[in-house]
């Protein structure tokens, strides 16, 4: 793994190099560099879940739609590729090194 010089992520370019059995039609990762190595991500399911259950597990999960930062992110593929009708979010940063 590392960072290639578009700042996309190598090795890691689709939903199912996550886990098994993520139904993309569901769910989304989208990510972008916010400086040498850093990245954000946001990972986002449209689902019927129960949002509170999510949240209490996941603290900083949110049901408010993701940032206009994304709008350039890289999504990962085999899953969704917008927010529309999204009903929980989990955002997080991670190095690459």
């Amino acid at each position: 793994m590392g960072v290639d010089s578009n700042g996309r992520i190598v090795g890691v370019t689709k939903l199912s190099d996550l886990g098994r059995d993520i139904n993309g039609t569901y769910y989304g990762v989208a990510y972008t560099e916010t400086t040498s190595g850093k990245f954000k991500a946001v990972v986002f399911t449209t689902d019927s879940v129960d949002e509170e259950e999510v949240i209490k597990v996941l603290k900083d999960a949110t049901k408010t739609s993701f940032s206009a930062s994304y709008n350039t992110a890289d999504y990962l593929t085999g899953g969704k590729t917008d927010n529309t009708d999204m009903t929980v979010r989990y955002e997080f940063e991670f190095t690459v090194y």
